[in-house]
């Protein structure tokens, strides 16, 4: 009895790799998408291909934008004073009336520029969903806490960003 049992799981796993792995003559005539009739797969279209090779090719220009070969590896997420200390750093020249700009060094004093500074950067953040943050504890409220406060030092104007 075992041995009829085996071989009739043998002929239906035969007829549904037959029937998942090839699309009849009528099937690719009436319908131009390959699909599987017992899983309900299809094939994406010519614009869903194009729209996902034109994420991915966006998703690889960001990287070499930024100098990476690979998607950075981010288990926490970027404490929100080195956001804050970045964006002053970005905001920090101001142009003089007579065209020169001027950038604050480390040591408090003033470095004047008449020219484009050769090589650029970039600063790019990510929103992140209210789902996807972990509840929170004592310590996200001590930083929630600090945050405040440090917009409260800001002058009106200085970007801080916002939870």
């Amino acid at each position: 009895m075992s041995f009829y049992t085996l071989a009739l799981f043998c002929l239906v796993a035969c007829f549904l790799s037959v029937r998942c792995g090839s699309v009849t003559g009528t099937e690719t005539q009436s319908s131009p998408q390959e699909s599987c009739a017992s899983c309900g797969l299809r094939a994406p279209d010519q614009s869903e291909r194009v729209n996902v090779d034109f994420l991915e090719a966006v998703k690889r220009h960001i990287l070499s934008r930024l100098q990476m070969r690979d998607r950075p590896n981010i288990t926490h997420p970027i404490p929100k004073a080195a956001m804050v200390t970045a964006l002053r750093r970005l905001h920090a020249g101001k142009v003089r009336e007579d065209g020169r700009v001027e950038i604050p060094s480390f040591d408090g004093q003033a470095a004047f520029n008449n020219e484009v500074q050769a090589e650029t950067s970039e600063i790019i953040s990510f929103a992140e969903s209210a789902g996807s943050r972990p509840p929170r504890s004592d310590a996200a409220s001590r930083g929630m806490a600090q945050r405040q406060g440090l917009q409260k030092a800001l002058k009106p104007g200085e970007l801080v960003p916002q939870a």
